[in-house]
């Protein structure tokens, strides 16, 4: 547990440039920009794991349990460790910077760095998937961007990997994927380009639909709803979150989303609400009413939480003394907001 602060005058913002839940949504990481991990769980307990990574913590992955934490940074090694500290592993992958990490749905591999490790970082294969790269839910595939030898392959954004690196299918498309997802009942592909269009295919690889976010600015947020009738991107050139029904017609934008160079900025939540990067912290969102709260992160993993009419969150999960913020007028607290939220 984090002491409160002494005093209540200042408040000291860790950017976030990355962010995980775990498989039931009880517990959360959030990397800063400051080389820290910030974890919070859902019953008040709070840990930060300091020198998570050289540089920015571009992603950051939790195992389906919450007790193994993976981060990738600048360099081209994934950090690996368990909570409690019994095991540290330093994994070396094969690209200039790790920024994409997936645990499968089982707990017992990570793919990352276009390497496959079992989840204690005992490396399987080398240089057989994209940089870029998620599991499918049943554990048994792998879904990627192209390996370097897969890039002079025209048409194909996407590649379904079995773990042994074999190919089993292709999801055609132009251009180059940044981002992907897929849908919790894997019936549902999504991926993201370097030039805002986004693809949907279902799971055997038939294109649904694609569409436009912006123009010619690169996606860096891509996720798809627990049961798949939403998806949520976001990227450069729009400051906001485009909502998107499986079907490809709009169903409304979201204020506030602010991409970052590296790493995936969206994440729907097992209970259906939408986790994404704001300004300093993250904004968590529910999709079907618009209501958001803002969660704004400080040093020593102290969390304020301030909803649209600017009340406070004196809740187990973020201190409990409000402190001053330039710009923002705190009215009276309000205990219990952020579960209330998420339930």
């Amino acid at each position: 547990m984090v002491s409160r602060p002494k005093s209540t005058q200042s408040f000291a913002l860790e950017q976030v440039c990355s962010l995980a839940c775990n498989s039931d949504g009880s517990v959360f990481a959030f990397g800063s920009c400051n080389k820290q991990v910030f974890i919070w769980e859902r019953n008040g307990l709070r840990q930060t794991i300091a020198r998570a990574g050289i540089a920015a913590i571009y992603t950051v992955a939790l195992s389906p349990d919450g007790q193994i934490i993976a981060t990738g940074s600048e360099s081209a090694s994934m950090l690996l460790r368990s909570r409690d500290e019994k095991f540290k592993n330093k994994c070396k992958g094969d690209v200039g910077a790790m920024t994409s990490i997936a645990f499968s749905p089982d707990g017992k591999y990570i793919v990352a760095g276009r390497a496959l490790w079992r989840s204690d970082g005992t490396p399987l294969l080398r240089k057989q998937f994209g940089a870029s790269a998620q599991f499918k839910p049943d554990s048994a595939s792998i879904l990627c961007g192209p390996t370097r030898y897969d890039e002079g392959e025209q048409g194909v954004l996407l590649f379904e990997r079995s773990l042994q690196g074999e190919l089993i299918r292709t999801f055609e498309g132009a251009g180059r994927s940044t981002v992907l997802a897929v849908s919790s009942d894997g019936m549902l592909v999504a991926a993201g380009t370097h030039s805002g269009e986004i693809h949907l295919w279902d799971g055997k690889g038939r294109q649904l639909w694609q569409r436009q976010y912006s123009d010619g600015y690169s996606l860096t947020g891509l996720t798809i709803a627990p049961h798949g009738h939403c998806i949520a991107s976001g990227g450069w050139g729009r400051e906001e979150i485009q909502l998107w029904d499986r079907d490809g017609s709009t169903l409304r934008a979201l204020p506030g989303y602010r991409p970052r160079p590296h790493g995936n900025g969206l994440l729907f939540l097992p209970n259906g609400r939408l986790l994404a990067l704001s300004e300093q912290g993250v904004r968590l969102w529910n999709i079907d009413s618009g209501d958001s709260l803002e969660l704004l992160c400080g040093s020593g993993n102290q969390w304020l939480v301030v909803d649209a009419q600017g009340r406070f969150d004196g809740s187990r999960a973020v201190i409990t003394e409000p402190p001053a913020l330039p710009g923002i007028t705190l009215k009276a607290r309000a205990p219990g907001l952020l579960e209330a939220f998420m339930d």
